[in-house]
This record gives structure tokens, sequence and C-alpha cells, in this order.
């Protein structure tokens, strides 16, 4: 499993949370042939270095809100691109750290319906 915010959402998933639907677009993907079946998205990096034990990747590789369904593929080569951004392989290194592409995902993520939480 690629990355501790993919794990983390299929748990609560599980346990019947009220995630919102998502989906998972490894490298390689043919994002043309690609069927997103929400109007508007999250585009979410998630990569094996994020959110570690030891090292937090948090804020340095991209993530894109309210995407419309027809953006989702350029902004999903943008999520893959920023693991070559600077900020990125400079804390990698820095970190001691390796971001390859075979530990680093993408997770669309339907934009949740608003619901209130009541508190008794």
């Amino acid at each position: 499993m690629i990355g501790k915010k993919l794990e983390n959402l299929k748990i609560l998933k599980e346990h019947n949370f009220p995630v919102p639907a998502f989906i998972t677009v490894l490298p390689g993907t043919d994002l043309q042939g690609l069927n997103i079946p929400w109007e508007v998205c999250a585009v979410r990096s998630c990569a094996a270095a994020e959110d570690g034990a030891d090292k937090s990747f948090a804020g340095q590789f991209d993530t894109f809100l309210n995407v419309k369904r027809e953006d989702v593929p350029g902004m999903i080569e943008k999520c893959f691109a920023s693991m070559k951004k600077s900020n990125v392989t400079e804390y990698a290194k820095e970190s001691g750290v390796t971001v390859t592409s075979d530990d680093f995902a993408v997770i669309v993520q339907k934009k949740p319906e608003m619901q209130l939480l009541h508190r008794n």
C-alpha cells in the first residue's frame, strides 16, 4: 500500500466512517481513459514517505481542491510532478528519504456533501 493517507482512508471506510468516495491513480495510468464519476473532486498526493513515523512531508506535495471533472487529469499530472519539485527534493535529501514513483500515488476523492454533525 502506498502511503498512510491511503491506508487511513481505507481503514476509516472499513469502519463505516463517512469517507467521501475515492479512487487511487498509480503512475503509468492512462489518464485520458480514466473515468471520474464525480463532478467536483479533490486531487491529493499520496506518498510512502508522507506521514512517516520519523519524517513528515506535510505540505510538500501538491494537493488540489474543488477540481472540475474535466480538469482532473491535468491536476493528477501536477500531483505526480510535485515529487520532483525543489522543496520536495531538498526536504527528502535533508531527511535521508528517497521519493520515487514506485512509492507515490494520487488519490482522487469526491467532494463531500456538507453534513452537520450534532453533539448531544
